[in-house]
Parts: C-alpha cells; sequence; structure tokens
C-alpha cells in the first residue's frame, strides 16, 4: 500500500497534469495551420512550434494578444496570427504552449541555401543571445534556432530588416533583435546565416533541454 504522502502526491500531480492541459478545440485550431504534431506548414507560412521553449510560446501569444506582434499592415502572416491569439481565453495561453513544447517531431529538411562560410561570420553577433549552436538562451529571452524551418527564420530576419518587427516599445526583446539584426545588410546575408544556423543539426525539442530555467518567461 502506498503510503499517504505518496497517494496526495498522485492525485496533484494528476490534477496538475489534467489542469495544465488545453481543450481540444483550442489545440485543433492551432494545428489547422501549424500541423498535427505542430511541425509546421510552410504553404500557410505557419512555423514548427514543436519542441519550443514554453516560456517563448507563450511569450509571443502575449505579443500577438497585445498588439506587439501582427498588426503590421505588411505583416500578413503575423496579421492571420494574431485574430487567434486573442479569441484564446488567457487562462489556456500556458497550457497551448507548454502542450506544443511537450510535441516532438522530425526535424525539418533545409530549404534555402547560402554560403555557410560567410553565415558563421555573421552568426558571431546572433551567438551572444542564441547561442554558439543555435541551443537559446532562456536568461537572455532568447528562444533556439536550432532545427526552426529555415523558411521561416529568413522571413522573420526579413520583417525585422523592414522594421515591420520590432517597432513597439513594450516589446523589449523585438526591439533588441531589431537592434542586432542591421549586420545582415541584404538578402544574401540573410540566406547565409540561415543557411549557417541549418548546420546545427539538433532538433529544438534537444535545443530547449540545453537552456538556463531561471529566466524571463513573458
Amino acid at each position: 500500500m502506498l503510503p499517504a504522502s505518496a497517494v496526495l502526491c498522485l492525485v496533484t500531480c494528476s490534477v496538475a497534469v489534467f489542469a495544465a492541459s488545453p481543450p481540444a478545440g483550442v489545440i485543433a485550431d492551432c494545428v489547422l495551420c501549424h500541423g498535427t504534431d505542430g511541425r509546421g506548414n510552410e504553404a500557410v507560412a505557419a512555423p514548427r512550434i514543436a519542441g519550443m521553449e514554453p516560456w517563448y510560446l507563450e511569450r509571443q501569444l502575449v505579443a500577438f494578444r497585445r498588439g506587439w506582434r501582427g498588426t503590421h499592415a505588411a505583416d500578413d502572416q503575423g496579421r492571420e496570427m494574431r485574430p487567434m491569439a486573442v479569441m484564446l481565453d488567457a487562462e489556456h495561453v500556458g497550457s497551448v504552449a507548454a502542450w506544443f513544447a511537450a510535441r516532438e517531431a522530425p526535424p525539418p529538411q533545409p530549404t534555402l541555401t547560402g554560403n555557410v562560410d560567410r553565415g558563421r561570420q555573421h552568426y558571431s553577433l546572433c551567438a551572444q543571445c542564441h547561442g554558439v549552436r543555435g541551443e537559446g538562451k532562456q536568461s537572455l529571452g532568447a528562444p533556439a534556432l536550432a532545427g526552426q524551418n529555415d523558411w521561416y527564420l529568413a522571413r522573420q530576419l526579413h520583417l525585422y530588416r523592414s522594421q515591420y518587427r520590432g517597432q513597439v516599445r513594450e516589446d523589449s526583446y523585438g526591439m533588441q533583435m531589431l537592434a542586432m539584426v542591421g549586420t545582415l545588410v541584404d538578402d544574401q546575408a540573410v540566406l547565409d546565416v540561415v543557411a549557417f544556423i541549418n548546420t546545427f543539426t539538433e532538433p529544438c525539442s534537444l535545443a530547449v533541454a540545453a537552456s538556463p530555467a531561471d529566466g524571463p518567461g513573458s
């Protein structure tokens, strides 16, 4: 027979897991674009979210809900995402982030090419926040890049370079990224740095495990 303390722990943990599970209907709305396993869908420009850091997914959902992302007229995909985040009940934001963070999906295949050697030089600045192997650093609020869809990374870099992202003062992390991306002076530089990131073969789920656990989560 289990001791009472063990029984209490099992019950408490079970309740916590149940409470952390988002409603099936909420997940169904997400997977329409992001895929049943969260692997992403280039056809609708929906990124891979399986295995991403829960603190980062939650932060981005909040950014969409508050209008820090997805409001610029030129950010078509962001403007499509924002209503979905706004319709999400606030109580489900964290559980949705945790649910997709726990998913596993095959690593994406590269779709873009560039000069890896030049990309390595460009990435030296990126590594200060995102890690030398794209593992991410929660203490700096920087997500993992390893294992992310290369077409999505390139698109986000273009959004920053065009100042369609990172212009809202409350979005401090976005503003930091906007300042850093200025070193990528043209489209070829973007392709080169993404080509170098493609050499980081670890999937996002492994990169997350290497991230510090004591950084900002909102």
